[in-house]
């Protein structure tokens, strides 16, 4: 069974692809976001954000930031949203923007680091199969478990579609989803985080990205709406094998200046997402 120091090893070690296996798992519930426009050249596509494939009741959504749905409207009449779902295959997966249903709390008055910016986009039914090919709905009703009484390391992963690492012209995107790690903590298994700050109804998580950590971009263009995960490694008890536990924990919407090579990238959290569920009901 490896220990903790063992583990934080095999994390930092590239060559191990645990953090690959990690940022692959999560993958499964996280797409890219494009505007599809029609243009007298023809099509043109942009990069707008990240969402999170989720699912509530009987309805399948993309969560995301509520100013890249406002990105996706921009150009008028509404085209199509175009969702990434296959890797390393040049794929058009397409939804007419006049068929998504966007549910969230009103626009504020102005965009700034307080929100509420979170909007949950309802896939129309006839879309949902053909995603849930390639990807996986998190489903937002299942109860958190009660996961293993092991040490575990404790990491925070924010996903996203950072513009730096993107390859876009007008008629073809090519994407890298990309996972972000924050420095790791230590300790017992707890899926409850600490109480983050709170303004009325909406929670915040202000993530430290270090731009010398690897995979941490120089600019987090792209990566709103992308999901926060918390993610606890530990060492199985039963096989010795490295397993983990994942949990969505927010949702990435404003960046802050730099600060002595620090980038803090604030999301809304779990409160936040409680809110704008309830509007789905």
């Amino acid at each position: 069974m490896a220990n903790i120091e063992e583990i934080i090893q095999t994390l930092q070690d590239p060559a191990s692809g645990l953090q690959e296996r990690i940022v692959r798992d999560i993958g499964l519930h996280t797409v890219g976001l494009l505007r599809v426009s029609q243009t007298k050249e023809g099509e043109r596509l942009d990069l707008c954000g990240t969402g999170t494939l989720v699912s509530f009741a009987e309805d399948r959504y993309i969560l995301t930031a509520a100013h890249v749905w406002e990105k996706l409207l921009k150009t008028n009449p509404p085209t199509s949203v175009g969702v990434t779902l296959r890797e390393n295959i040049d794929h058009k997966s397409l939804i007419g923007r006049a068929a998504i249903v966007a549910i969230g709390p009103p626009k504020p008055t102005k965009w700034n680091e307080w929100g509420p910016d979170l909007v949950f986009l309802r896939v129309p039914p006839e879309h949902v199969g053909t995603i849930e090919v390639h990807r996986v709905f998190l489903n937002l009703m299942r109860k958190r478990t009660a996961g293993v009484n092991v040490m575990c390391i404790d990491l925070s992963v924010l996903m996203g579609t950072p513009y730096e690492l993107a390859d876009c012209t007008d008629i073809h995107a090519d994407l890298q989803i990309n996972g972000m790690f924050s420095a790791p903590e230590v300790g017992p298994f707890s899926p409850i985080q600490a109480p983050p700050s709170v303004q009325r109804d909406f929670d915040y998580i202000d993530l430290d990205m270090q731009l010398a950590l690897p995979g941490v971009p120089q600019t987090f263009g792209g990566v709103s709406g992308g999901g926060l995960w918390r993610v606890f490694v530990y060492s199985s008890p039963l096989t010795g094998e490295i397993e983990w536990i994942k949990y969505l924990e927010g949702t990435a919407f404003y960046e802050m200046p730099i600060v002595n090579q620090h980038r803090v990238i604030r999301c809304h959290g779990p409160q936040s997402i409680g809110t704008v569920l309830r509007l789905l009901v």
